[in-house]
């Protein structure tokens, strides 16, 4: 799995490296661990974040890479692992008291 920077002007020209058929290249952002932008051998390009729910993982498509910018789709991300953190929190201080 790669990781890069993904910047606007990246994602437009990093290729497609991965298995043929119905594979798809994932290219990891380093800045932010759950951004991710999965390629598809058609070329289609999509902004995902990987965030948890109950312990359970979840993706989130957050846009084609072609539609939106980066920058957007990253600060939409942080918003889901903000919000991650906020339920685990949530949940912890909602705990009864033993006693």
């Amino acid at each position: 799995m790669p990781r890069l920077k993904l910047r606007q002007d990246i994602v437009r020209t990093v290729p497609y490296r991965g298995p043929g058929g119905n594979g798809q290249c994932v290219y990891w952002d380093e800045a932010l661990e759950s951004f991710r932008l999965p390629i598809h051998p058609s070329g289609r390009r999509v902004y995902v974040c990987a965030y948890r729910i109950n312990r359970r993982k979840r993706l989130a498509t957050l846009g084609r890479a072609d539609a939106g910018a980066a920058a957007d789709s990253r600060h939409q991300a942080i918003g889901f692992v903000r919000g991650q953190y906020r339920g685990r929190m949530s949940q912890v201080s909602e705990a009864p008291e033993p006693g």
